[in-house]
């Protein structure tokens, strides 16, 4: 009889390392996947765009607005190359981190006014080099690092650390 109870317990005890392991793989794909830029962080090979420069730029947040353009100090500057013949668009680009109060997001002055990237679209041209001037809707302080997420219509994103410059 101890024999079988022994048997038992053992089993038992696998089922739940088993059971512990499952869980935690879920906890772990369930975090990733709710932080930005985590799909898919580096870039893709068939697209053929990079990022010559990025420079994230400290100060004020800028306002939507459709009767003034963008007035804040805080900006990201991205310098794309397309290598490709095909036309991309800036779908998505989050900054977010600590001393931040939510996920920041840009914004782009368009003639008088200060637009969100859905209503403005911008474009990367195919066989070009593009700068993307995005205005921040948060402000920033100097010398902080924060995370960014930058995700083209192709699906392709780039991800990583930048500090606040002056």
């Amino acid at each position: 009889m101890n024999a079988r109870i022994r048997a038992t317990s053992k089993g038992t005890r696998l089922a739940e390392i088993a059971l512990v392991v499952f869980v935690a793989i879920v906890l772990v794909a369930l975090y990733y996947s709710y932080l930005p830029g985590t799909s898919s962080s580096s870039p893709s090979t068939q697209s053929n765009i990079s990022l010559q420069n990025i420079t994230l730029f400290s100060g004020s947040a800028s306002a939507h607005s459709l009767s003034s353009s963008c007035k804040g100090d805080a900006t990201l500057e991205v310098v794309f190359v397309n290598l490709a013949s095909t036309v991309l668009h800036i779908s998505n680009v989050v900054i977010y981190g600590t001393g931040l109060a939510r996920n920041a997001t840009t914004l782009v002055s368009i003639s008088n006014s200060c637009l969100s990237l859905s209503e403005s679209d911008p474009v990367i041209n195919g066989g070009s080099t593009t700068t993307f001037d995005g205005y921040v809707d948060t402000p920033l302080p100097f010398g902080s690092s924060f995370h960014y997420f930058i995700r083209l219509d192709n699906g392709q994103n780039f991800t990583g650390i930048l500090q606040a410059q002056s």
